[in-house]
């Protein structure tokens, strides 16, 4: 397995710690997942146990769909809500991911009203940050054993400034940011309690 450098916009390897490093790592996901959906032997997130559900009665483009013992997520062309057991977590492009609820995501395809649910939405705590990233390095190296990576490679004829320069896997960089975060938690924890205290 090749492992994504992950340029952040100077194109260099990020070495931010905690959120800054989820949501750096978040951007090159999301390129990663574009990639995955256009996979030429068919579209990989199916194959992965995804459901594909088509926007009722309007044009909002579909969404994906999955549930099972890893946790629920759903997938958007802007973003991905993940309900691993007790942290829900909406994590949208260029924005800071946002504490949300299953229920209010549950039948949401409008993609404004998506966007809309963030910025209403409290800070993801660590610990749910944490699970999020544990999920996507499970789905990483999903993708890695299913299909390999070779088609991770930009469209002929596109230069995207997220593209990591050769086909790489970002599991070990969730790994790695996981367990960054699980080092915040407890002094996150802490704080809120000395706060709380009278």
């Amino acid at each position: 397995m090749t492992a994504c450098q992950a340029p952040g916009p100077d194109g260099k390897a990020p070495r931010s710690r905690g959120n800054s490093a989820f949501v750096r790592l978040l951007e090159v996901q999301f390129w990663l997942l574009g990639r995955d959906v256009e996979h030429p032997d068919g579209n990989l997130l199916l194959r992965l146990g995804f459901t594909r559900q088509p926007a009722p009665d309007h044009p909002w483009p579909s969404r994906y769909l999955r549930e099972d013992a890893a946790g629920y997520a759903v997938i958007w062309r802007c973003g991905i809500f993940l309900d691993a057991p007790r942290h829900g977590c909406l994590l949208l492009r260029a924005m800071a991911p946002a504490t949300v609820s299953r229920a209010r995501v549950d039948d949401l395809y409008d993609l404004d009203e998506v966007a809309r649910l963030q910025r209403q939405g409290g800070p993801c705590r660590p610990g749910a940050l944490t699970g999020a990233a544990r999920w996507f390095a499970g789905y990483e190296a999903s993708v890695t054993t299913t299909a390999g990576l070779a088609h991770r490679v930009p469209r002929p004829g596109s230069a995207p400034l997220l593209a990591p320069p050769e086909p790489c896997s970002l599991e070990e960089r969730w790994q790695a940011v996981a367990a960054q975060l699980e080092t915040l938690a407890p002094r996150t924890a802490a704080s809120a309690a000395a706060r709380s205290a009278p």
